[in-house]
């Protein structure tokens, strides 16, 4: 998108072909803008979701939760192909009915209208950006909103107005000498938009801690910690925050599981199991492979044991990803401060 802006600088817009700002303006730009707010609306709504369980009251949110294959990340994809292919048809439309956009016309592609679409584009996707933003801060994750998030957000916010405000007053001809004003701000955010590609994916990453030892087996042991019942709680709050409640239900589920004797239960739970986390049906579904998650579906014969591959495979995940980052929380901190409480108060020495 921005290299069709800069050869427009370097070529200037008179000579610039209007069949290149045409194509820019309805198959680059739409390719470069819509994934934000498409994967910015996806979070909101998987955010909303993971508040959600199978007994909550019922609302919009619950009939999402119940038919999730509508808005998990494949139904966004499709979505997306669907919105670009409106877009590409429009354009084609507008090339055939207007030959102003064809090839061999030069210096009038930039219209009114090319600045109203940008500027309709930069207000739906900054309003849901800052909206996803906001929802943000509500799951545990500090690092995600940061200095440089938010002056990255402040610059967008201030300079694409002005971008697009100047742009439209320069094409009255009473206002040419404003001419200069957008190249030197389509330059600014050329180096903006680099910032955003590089920067953006950093601001949201997450530090994944070393594992911190206690020498205490039920701080240590995440198996033990979850049967805990005041660590169960607090383990699974952290994940509702995060989240990412699969993390928590999934080995409880697994768990309750094993101790299972009866036949037709131990059928009926498998089934159970397997739609909420295994299909990718639910916002519960593990954050796996695909063939992982799937290899235990369509057994032949169930018994107690045929999540213990999947189950060892995805303790691997959670205690890395999920259980080290909540071992440094002020709410595990405290809970470890209680445990060694209670050991001394039983006079049993702490290891160091």
């Amino acid at each position: 998108m921005n290299l069709v802006a800069e050869w427009q600088i370097i070529l200037g817009p008179e000579n610039f072909p209007n069949l290149f700002t045409h194509i820019n303006l309805w198959v680059f730009l739409p390719l470069h803008i819509i994934p934000y707010p498409l994967r910015a609306f996806q979070f909101i709504i998987n955010y909303h979701l993971a508040q959600l369980d199978e007994d909550s009251p019922p609302s919009i949110w619950k009939t999402l939760y119940e038919h999730y294959k509508f808005v998990n990340t494949y139904a966004f994809n499709i979505y997306f192909a669907i919105i670009m292919a409106i877009s590409i048809t429009w354009g084609a439309i507008r090339l055939i009915l207007y030959p102003v956009n064809q090839w061999g016309h030069y210096g009038s592609g930039i219209t009114d209208f090319y600045f109203i679409v940008v500027l309709c584009g930069f207000a739906i996707c900054s309003i849901l950006l800052w909206i996803t933003a906001y929802v943000l801060k509500d799951t545990h994750e500090e690092i995600r909103i940061n200095k440089e998030l938010i002056l990255i957000n402040i610059l967008w916010s201030i300079f694409a107005p002005i971008y697009i405000v100047v742009g439209m007053i320069q094409l009255k001809p009473e206002y040419n000498y404003l001419d200069i004003i957008p190249q030197y701000l389509i330059v600014f955010l050329t180096i903006y938009d680099f910032t955003i590609t590089f920067c953006y994916p950093i601001s949201i990453a997450s530090i994944k801690p070393e594992e911190i030892t206690f020498g205490i087996d039920v701080l240590d042991n995440f198996e033990l910690f979850l049967n805990d019942p005041e660590g169960s709680r607090l383990f699974y709050n952290y994940t509702v925050h995060r989240n990412t409640r699969e993390s928590y239900l999934f080995f409880k589920d697994v768990q309750n599981f094993r101790s299972i004797t009866d036949v037709q239960e131990l059928q009926k739970e498998y089934k159970k199991i397997c739609e909420k986390y295994c299909e990718g049906k639910t916002i519960l579904t593990l954050n796996m492979r695909k063939e992982k998650r799937e290899s235990v579906l369509n057994a032949t014969t169930v018994d107690p044991t045929i999540f213990d591959n999947l189950y060892k495979a995805y303790k691997i995940v959670v205690v890395k990803d999920v259980f080290y980052p909540f071992k440094i929380t002020p709410e595990f901190e405290a809970f470890a401060r209680a445990q060694k409480a209670r050991i001394l108060k039983k006079n049993v020495p702490i290891p160091n």
